[in-house]
């Protein structure tokens, strides 16, 4: 693990020995006669690997050998729930995989905020329920040992936001019948301070991923339109409004005479 040593000792006894040469994964070196280098194996994954050896006499002889040998550096984290710079909200597991040849001996993970205030200690692979959570930026900072005493410590940011955006909407006039004709447009404010605007919507009815928009609705009838706003974390903010919409001009049936005369 880490800075490993590595010594090899070749000896001759006809001429010496000119050169001793190992490779490992693409890491070379040379050393004349005895080899003693400190390798460092921390940017290799860990795995099994083979040491290639090889000494070569002043007359141009070689003998090679092959060692094979296990890296176990610290683990690093494969998969989380909780996505790195994401947006939460609510319950959310903490479920994380590591890769580590050696296997998980011990992993938990606190909460802190940006005043490196903290949370208690907890396991991993449980629930964390933001809503405990004052809404801001935090660290998840989590701790993992391996069964060979390495150590992992890293954080992964995240914002939490359980706070509803805020959502305002200015309808057209419609005319003095109470109907819009044609149509009917929606001026839909959205706005939320803590993760952004994901996306504003009417049901039935076009969407926009702007805060600020006009939205034409065209639904013929009497409908009641819910505008929704949604947060980056998933929050939502929803007024429906009744809306009536006259896109058809009168019929005009014949009722009259069918002979007209003098």
């Amino acid at each position: 693990t880490g800075d490993t040593n590595i010594e090899v000792i070749a000896t001759d006894r006809e001429t010496s020995v000119n050169s001793v040469d190992f490779t490992l994964k693409g890491l070379v070196s040379r050393r004349n006669g005895t080899l003693n280098i400190t390798l460092n194996t921390r940017p290799l994954a860990d795995g099994n690997y083979t040491l290639d050896i090889t000494a070569l006499d002043k007359a141009a002889n070689t003998n090679s050998t092959q060692l094979t040998v296990r890296l176990d550096n610290a683990p690093s984290i494969a998969s989380t729930t909780i996505p790195r710079d994401g947006n939460i909200s609510g319950a959310i597991d903490v479920n994380l995989s590591f890769r580590e040849a050696s296997g998980i001996d011990a992993s938990s993970f606190t909460v802190l905020n940006a005043t490196g205030n903290r949370t208690g200690k907890r396991d991993i692979n449980t629930t964390l329920n933001t809503r405990e959570l004052a809404d801001g930026d935090y660290n998840l900072s989590i701790q993992a040992n391996d069964t060979k005493g390495n150590q992992l410590e890293t954080n992964v940011s995240f914002t939490s936001d359980n706070t509803a955006p805020e959502l305002s909407v200015n309808l057209s006039k419609p005319d003095r019948s109470g109907y819009h004709r044609l149509n009917a447009t929606a001026e839909i404010n959205c706005s939320d301070q803590t993760s952004g605007i994901g996306r504003v919507k009417a049901t039935p009815g076009p969407s926009s991923d702007s805060g600020d928009v006009n939205l034409t609705l065209t639904r013929q009838g009497n409908n009641t339109i819910e505008f929704i706003c949604l947060d980056q974390a998933r929050n939502q903010n929803n007024e429906p409004r009744d809306i009536a919409i006259d896109r058809r001009p009168p019929r005009i049936n014949e009722t009259g005479p069918e002979n007209l005369s003098t």
